[in-house]
């Protein structure tokens, strides 16, 4: 069997003692896993398993029974098990992500996975009026006609584990998901991964709005993270520190937020990523300052 639970492309590929069992398997949203058997020939005294064609392949399990009724023996190697700790260093120092009450809250990541609760999940869709938000070029963002464009190829949920102060783990789907706003050319999966630079639009009525962004990846740190609203640079140049094992500890900064009241004249609350490399979205969270408009 191979996959994983979220939906991330993935050339999977399986042969068991040189037969092809598993060939060029690529998950789609409503199929991430495959599962195939087939019957072998053993005949050095080890079953062997390669992934030999494929990209990233990921096992899940294996199932061995003999086809000729004969006795399968014990395994002849020891096994130690592996110790899982009772929490994992793997996020560091990170807080804890709320909606605002009376706010819009938008969490970015994959279609896999239901929404933090009280947030709206974008999953990378292109901007469409019926919606009224969605991803477009960032070359068209805040012009008369924006260009859609599709993100659901840049959704990622890594599924982390983080820690707080006191050694205990626990788990931040806000900060734990996100959406490439620009994918290099030349990274792993820019083949499938959607590498147009790109900017998200919100419809909403003109005032005055206090925007929170959120960027970062507790997995991966490759990116100079750059987040400009209504056209005011919000976040500028932010480089995450991991350690040099890229094993994050409680002072490693990996997420970075900021705050800004901004104004919207034009019917759309526009968010890019001009100046960024690879910069990574989690979240959005929009609140009406002028009373005289009305928050949607």
């Amino acid at each position: 069997g191979v996959g994983e639970p979220y939906f991330d492309i993935r050339y999977h590929v399986v042969n068991v003692e040189g037969n092809s069992l598993i060939s060029g398997f690529v998950p789609t949203e409503d199929n991430l896993f495959e599962v195939e058997s087939a019957v072998v020939e053993v005949t050095d005294g080890k079953l062997t398993i390669d992934a030999i064609g494929g990209e990233n392949t990921k096992l899940n399990f294996v199932e061995i029974a003999s086809a000729n009724d004969s006795e399968i023996v014990d395994n002849p190697v020891e096994v130690t098990p592996i110790e899982v700790p009772d929490s994992v260093d793997d996020g560091g120092l990170v807080p804890t992500i709320q909606p605002i009450e009376g706010g819009i809250n938008i969490n970015f990541g994959a279609p896999t996975v239901s929404s933090p609760s009280g947030f709206i999940q974008d999953i990378g869709e292109a901007y469409n009026e019926e919606q009224g938000y969605g991803w477009v070029t960032e070359e068209s963002a805040g012009s008369d006609n924006p260009e859609p464009l599709e993100l659901i190829a840049n959704g990622r949920d890594r599924n982390v584990l983080f820690e707080d102060e006191t050694g205990e783990s626990f788990r931040e789907p806000v900060l734990d998901s996100l959406i490439h706003m620009q994918y290099p050319e030349g990274l792993g999966y820019s083949n499938v991964s959607e590498t147009t630079a790109a900017a998200w639009e919100y419809d909403i009525a003109n005032g005055e709005y206090e925007v929170t962004v959120g960027v970062g990846d507790p997995d991966f740190f490759d990116s100079t993270h750059a987040i400009n609203v209504e056209g005011e640079s919000l976040i500028f140049g932010f480089e995450p520190t991991p350690s040099e094992n890229n094993i994050l500890s409680i002072n490693n900064e990996v997420f970075a937020s900021e705050t800004a009241t901004v104004e919207v004249n034009d019917g759309k609350l526009t968010i890019d990523a001009i100046g960024g490399e690879n910069t990574k979205i989690n979240y959005i969270n929009i609140v009406l300052v002028d009373s005289e408009a009305d928050i949607v």
